[in-house]
């Protein structure tokens, strides 16, 4: 049962009646706060993780609300004032499609989840198979799917120590397999194209292993054609014991494998036009052995080449715009356009099936497709139009103590652009990294908070569409904030309470909200010294119960509570303001008094500087204010 919050501006003996504590009573459900949570999940039932939501008021492009789906694809929003006619949901992810939906279509989904498609051009499998060093299959291991360090998809090995990711786009992905008693494996891998299914396989070592892995071997690849000429383009397959371990790609003039065991391998050279070349190369412990061998040309019509200058919409050549040869679904090769705007892709074979795409920072993504006859030579020029706005850097948070150098998890972070908000009070994981994505070059402010530390505002300036990381050290207040409450909360018989709300509040601030666990357990950790702090407790079928208390320095108290059991409803909160009627200034020690039915309940309750007072746990009834 959620509470309601009421908050009044007070300059006389107000007579207030409380006739429910639910939010769902009003006759207009579209006037109140709205709360919702939800999982995101794709079409086969696999959470969606890191995906972006933000809520919009229709017809406006602000955003009043986001969120990002955790690693079960959940989101969540709560107290969002806005009428629920002028709600939209905007849902965003590198590999679905965007999804934007009205409050209603949202509403309809409250039981169950909201489903996100696959882009079309996601379209790429991959299936790991997981053994130890001895052979056998490895079930449960842990494997996450990153791209520029977020993570995209999770899945665990099954019994035959597989595990499958599918609605990947052709595009580089770090693999990142994990399982206790096993050293960790990050591994890069490239998806190329759409028709078949990459198999990999993977040999963990057991963390106790004594075995000497001598497996720090390096290949360079220098694949030329008869001139000596590197063949940039080229893909190189690395088999051991007849299955393919890596597949690298020439770029830049070399291919560099590292981390290859001592042992026979069998290499596999194939680029467009060129006859595919096997050859057998033995590598020795922890050896680098470069790998200088010569391709040969499949037929006499591949001799095509295409040439391309890129420039703005002003007609200025653009350097270090990235252009991407394609062959059908498969990325042939990608070279940087030099000082002049120019690249060229040389020794093509006769094909209608070519495809170009370029681009450059600051500039919308231009495609194209051509045709190529017999040995002949194209030109392009191409002008990119300038993106009316970039949004999609990326800031990483990091925030730890500046002492301890600690992780500070649930440090609250509110981000400013040009002075508005756009970010509030989100928290920090248990790493103590937040990351703040889509965001569009301006100048921000910083801001951090979190309970016994200093509060941190500092200027950050974004001027291009890059992923930053910063990391804030916060120094606390005082050395006395190790201070620990334990709180178990049972009913009037002495049984536990499994899943009773307690509340932590500093004040009239909420600080954080645990749930007991099976053994109707609760604590707070890394407390400060104060008497300020007090505890809520509250349960749908129990009374709520409120109490204040006092630690010391580092010191720990423990807690039992007993709940009664609820006759009535006894869970609403009224937040107090009272303010100067003609200044309009906060009045600080204003004292209150509350009566329900004629009885008083609380007297000359002091607001606090910000002219405050929260009564909580209120029954449904009669009040007088004074």
């Amino acid at each position: 049962m959620k509470s309601m919050i009421r908050i009044l501006t007070i300059s006389l003996v107000t007579v207030l009646l409380f006739m429910s504590c639910k939010e769902d009573q009003p006759s207009k459900p579209s006037d109140m706060d709205i709360s919702y949570s939800t999982n995101l999940i794709d079409s086969r039932d696999n959470p969606v993780i890191n995906a972006i939501v933000n809520i919009h008021e229709t017809d406006k492009s602000d955003v009043i609300a986001t969120d990002t789906s955790d690693e079960d694809g959940f989101i969540s929003f709560d107290k969002i004032s806005v009428p629920t006619e002028n709600i939209t949901f905007s849902i965003s992810h590198p590999l679905y499609n965007s999804l934007n939906l009205n409050y209603s279509d949202i509403d309809n989904k409250k039981n169950g989840s909201v489903t996100l498609e696959d882009k079309k051009d996601c379209c790429g499998s991959i299936e790991l198979t997981i053994k130890d060093k001895d052979g056998n299959v490895l079930k449960n291991v842990e494997v996450k799917v990153r791209q520029n360090k977020e993570l995209l998809k999770k899945g665990t090995s099954d019994e035959n120590g597989k595990v499958k990711f599918e609605g990947l786009c052709l595009e580089e992905y770090n693999l990142r397999l994990a399982l206790d008693g096993y050293k960790v494996i990050e591994e890069t891998i490239n998806i190329e194209n759409c028709d078949d299914t990459k198999l990999i396989d993977f040999k963990m070592i057991s963390t106790q292993s004594d075995e000497d892995t001598c497996c720090d071997g390096v290949f360079i690849f220098k694949p030329k054609d008869k001139d000596g000429n590197i063949l940039n383009g080229t893909k190189v397959y690395i088999y051991k014991d007849g299955k393919v371990i890596e597949d690298p790609l020439v770029e830049n003039g070399s291919a560099v494998q590292d981390s290859l065991c001592e042992g026979k391998y069998t290499i596999v050279y194939k680029l467009d036009g060129y006859e595919n070349k096997e050859v057998q190369v033995e590598i020795g412990c922890d050896e680098e052995k470069t790998l200088e061998h010569t391709l040969e040309k499949k037929s006499d019509c591949c001799d095509g080449k295409v040439k391309i200058i890129v420039k703005d919409d002003k007609g200025n050549v653009l350097k270090n715009a990235a252009v991407r040869l394609w062959k059908g679904k498969n990325k042939l090769t990608e070279l940087k356009t030099d000082a002049n705007g120019y690249i060229e892709f040389k020794e093509l074979c006769e094909s209608n099936e070519y495809s170009i795409s370029i681009f450059a920072d600051g500039f919308e993504e231009f495609e194209f497709g051509f045709d190529l006859a017999c040995n002949k030579e194209l030109s392009f020029e191409k002008k990119l139009t300038t993106k009316e706005d970039c949004c999609d850097a990326i800031l990483k948070f990091i925030v730890k103590d500046n002492k301890t150098k600690s992780s500070l998890e649930d440090a609250k972070i509110t981000l400013k652009l040009n002075g508005k908000v756009i970010l509030e009070k989100k928290l920090t994981d248990s790493e103590g990294e937040f990351l703040a994505k889509e965001l569009c070059i301006g100048n921000y402010t910083v801001i951090i908070e979190k309970d016994g530390y200093k509060r941190i505002e500092t200027s950050w300036k974004i001027e291009n569409c890059d992923t930053f990381q910063e990391t804030f050290s916060m120094e606390p207040i005082s050395d006395c904030c190790n201070g620990k409450v334990k709180i178990t909360v049972k009913d009037e018989n002495g049984n536990v309470l499994k899943g009773v709300t307690v509340r932590l509040w500093k004040g009239s601030k909420q600080l954080t909200e645990l749930k007991t666990d099976a053994n109707g357990y609760i604590e707070f950790k890394e407390l400060c010294e104060s008497n300020e702090y007090s505890i809520s407790i509250l349960s749908e079928e129990y009374e709520g119960q409120e109490f204040k208390f006092e630690i010391g320095c580092d010191k720990e108290l423990t807690f039992e509570k007993k709940l009664k059991v609820k006759s009535d409803c006894c869970d609403a909160i009224l937040k107090f303001i009272v303010k100067d009627s003609k200044t309009k200034s906060a009045l600080e020690g204003a004292k209150i008094t509350l009566k329900l039915n004629g009885k008083v309940i609380f007297e000359k309750k002091a607001t606090d500087k910000e002219g405050e007072f929260l009564a909580k746990e209120l029954c449904k009834g009669k009040y007088t204010v004074i």
